[in-house]
């Protein structure tokens, strides 16, 4: 039977290499589980100390648990880390797409043990996280989303000429050449691996952004929780100050973090985890609001 999400299988071996090569890079140990819920079967990284809060973390589009686990920081050094592969968007979990992200998370933080957690979301990851949060507020302790999509929209030209274009162009005959206009867009700091990764990972999977937009009547009075969100200034799919405009609109409580001359992908530096991790840390700690432009 086809793929829904890769190709072939032969593209979804190579991503799951390339995922295993990312996690090679995570420095501490890793347990491998998987769990069952009616929308597939769905693998979980689990890192961190054992008695850490616990705090479940979802990936962004055509990644994994793999590729955001060594991005985390600090955070792996003090919480219980539980990372999912997304449904639909990874090739460790099954080979389907995700229709009520909330349901599925329920069951998987069921299969985990886990009654109540805090959930951070990247990307796509963030649209996830924050879909399943609104679906079950009464189990998370705090949510963060890192540049989440769904909540603002870019320039529908500049999303033409600066992505959707590049893309068809490369898709249609990819050379070096033809993917550095899509790193140049997505990437506020080269890293050679993710930069190999996505020109393969943009072959390798049958695409699908179709990003279903919130809106104020999503109940957003329902979440209640401590909610942090980071926002990218140069971000070319979801603008940081307008993004944290809205958020802030629909969520009183919410904590806003701006990442000044960040484009989607925040920086990929030892640097930036560091402060990436204890902003969390300070945020999962604390008890009063605020917001920051950093």
């Amino acid at each position: 039977m086809a793929s829904i999400v890769f190709q072939n299988e032969a593209a979804k071996q190579r991503m799951q290499q390339a995922s295993a090569e990312f996690l090679a890079r995570f420095p501490g140990p890793v347990e491998e589980r998987f769990v069952h819920t009616e929308q597939g079967h769905t693998r979980v990284l689990v890192t961190g100390p054992a008695a850490g809060p616990p705090m479940i973390v979802l990936h962004g589009a055509m990644a994994s648990a793999a590729h955001v686990l060594p991005e985390l920081g600090p955070i792996v050094d003090h919480c219980r880390v539980y990372a999912v592969d997304v449904l639909g968007q990874s090739p460790w979990s099954d080979d389907r797409r995700l229709q009520d992200p909330a349901a599925w998370l329920r069951e998987v933080a069921d299969g985990l043990g886990l009654t109540q957690f805090a959930l951070l979301g990247a990307s796509w990851g963030g649209m996830t996280a924050l879909r399943a949060a609104l679906g079950m507020p009464e189990r998370l302790r705090q949510l963060v989303l890192v540049v989440p999509v769904g909540i603002v929209s870019g320039s529908a030209w500049a999303g033409i000429v600066d992505a959707a274009w590049p893309l068809m162009l490369y898709r249609w005959r990819p050379t070096p050449a033809r993917l550095e206009p899509i790193l140049r867009t997505q990437f506020t700091t080269r890293d050679p691996a993710w930069a190999q990764y996505l020109g393969e990972a943009l072959l390798a999977y049958r695409l699908d952004f179709n990003v279903p937009r919130f809106r104020a009547t999503d109940g957003w009075e329902k979440l209640r929780c401590p909610v942090l969100v980071f926002g990218a200034e140069q971000d070319i799919h979801s603008p940081g100050e307008p993004l944290l405009r809205r958020i802030r609109s629909w969520l009183p409580q919410v904590e806003t973090e701006l990442l000044r001359g960040s484009k989607h992908c925040p920086p990929l530096t030892p640097e930036f985890r560091q402060f990436l991790g204890h902003r969390v840390l300070r945020f999962l700690q604390a008890e009063a609001p605020q917001t920051i432009d950093a």
